[in-house]
């Protein structure tokens, strides 16, 4: 997949374990909490390893072919992600590979936050929401 060295994944697990932290809320302070999971907010690794882990679950997209047979793409920037397909069938079926491959890795997708948008030149045609692996997603214009 991505081949990170081993010595590096130990690396950053080792960086990762016995965190404790403090919050500071208008000027008062929190007693000191151990934290089991997930990463301090604002810490530049969380950024790397964010980048990392959805790199690793976009790569399993099946993404064959080049721009202009691709039947869909996908762009990725900082957190967000944009699926362009020319149907909606590709489209579910890459949404459903992406968000099954992001769980694989400790993903959660928001699936509140996710929106999908139509364009097609005919003026007729009636926008509205659509759903995948059981969930209903809001069309946006």
């Amino acid at each position: 997949m991505l081949k990170i060295p081993t010595k590096r994944i130990r690396l950053v697990k080792t960086t990762l374990t016995n965190l404790r932290a403090v919050v500071e809320v208008y000027q008062r302070r929190t007693d000191i909490f151990n934290m089991n999971n997930g990463l301090r907010q604002g810490d530049a690794l969380s950024t790397i390893l964010f980048n990392l882990v959805s790199e690793a679950a976009l790569l399993k997209t099946d993404l064959r072919g080049n721009i202009s047979t691709r039947t869909k793409q996908l762009c990725a920037y900082a957190d967000d992600v944009v699926i362009t397909a020319r149907m909606q069938k590709a489209l579910k079926e890459t949404f459903i590979t992406l968000q099954k491959e992001a769980e694989k890795l400790g993903f959660i997708i928001n699936t509140n936050k996710t929106k999908y948008r139509q364009v097609t030149r005919k003026t007729n045609i009636m926008k509205q929401d659509t759903e995948a692996a059981g969930k209903s997603y809001e069309v946006v214009n």
